[in-house]
């Protein structure tokens, strides 16, 4: 497949961009495993990335022209793309098949739907996910310029982990204040969470140890523990001076008062 037609395609497909960032060709690569396989076997990127308004990218000219020197590879990446996203053309009602033509696939389910990925399939498809994964890691890790181990990682996080995930998810806030003078001024640690019940079961169990204890010494530390999500705080609390302060409980725990 010529690089032109890619070009114009992946063009197409992200607003006519120059560049392509973190995002966009983690939706370039994750359309089909030929795509990430052929990275990781030429063992150093395809591509030079660059900087433009302090984003780490790569140029589109440089996507099309890799993705055109595998065939199968731009099949994948673009053709079937495109075909999803072709708009739908009204036809004339066929005729059923008679059962007796129909392939063993279509007895189970239509065209339309997708079989449970349960059992053996599953476990074959978190498998190849895991494979892919290290194989992908020892390539990144392998990278010889900063700039491309950056990109590459940031790449992988979105094809493999949650880092897409993290700005919509729960996230339990708990940060320690120190008086002034100490060796360490302030921690604080985050803790996301799929479900705001997972959330709130972590936050739960945070607060108890922190009403059960005894002896503290006043003044030592103030301590804020809060649950967002997606940048609306549900839940803030303040431990100061052997004392537990709720400021905002939307969610309405009730474990709260002495």
């Amino acid at each position: 497949m010529e690089s032109s037609i890619i070009l114009a395609h992946l063009q197409n497909q992200f607003s006519g961009q120059l560049v392509l960032y973190v995002d966009d060709i983690a939706k370039v690569l994750g359309k089909s495993d030929k795509a990430i396989s052929n990275l990781i076997a030429r063992k150093a990127l395809p591509f030079k990335v660059k900087t433009v308004g302090g984003l780490r990218c790569v140029d589109v000219f440089q996507v099309a022209q890799w993705l055109s020197s595998d065939q199968d590879m731009a099949e994948e990446s673009v053709v079937v793309d495109a075909r999803a996203s072709s708009p739908k053309v009204k036809s004339k009602p066929l005729n059923p098949l008679k059962p007796s033509k129909l392939t063993r696939g279509q007895e189970k389910f239509s065209s339309d739907e997708a079989p449970a990925l349960t059992g053996k399939v599953a476990t074959m498809l978190l498998k190849m996910r895991q494979s892919q994964t290290t194989a992908m890691g020892r390539f990144v890790h392998g990278l010889r310029s900063s700039d491309d181990f950056v990109f590459m990682n940031e790449v992988m996080e979105k094809l493999f982990y949650t880092a897409d995930q993290l700005s919509s998810s729960y996230v339990v806030i708990v940060k320690r204040l120190a008086s002034k003078g100490g060796k360490i001024l302030a921690e604080e640690t985050r803790k996301y969470f799929g479900t705001e019940e997972q959330a709130d079961h972590f936050l739960t169990v945070k607060l108890d140890k922190i009403r059960s204890r005894r002896g503290v010494q006043k003044n030592k530390l103030v301590e804020h523990f809060v649950l967002e999500q997606s940048g609306t705080t549900l839940f803030h609390a303040i431990a100061s001076d052997q004392k537990l302060t709720v400021i905002v409980n939307s969610i309405g725990m009730e474990f709260l008062g002495e």
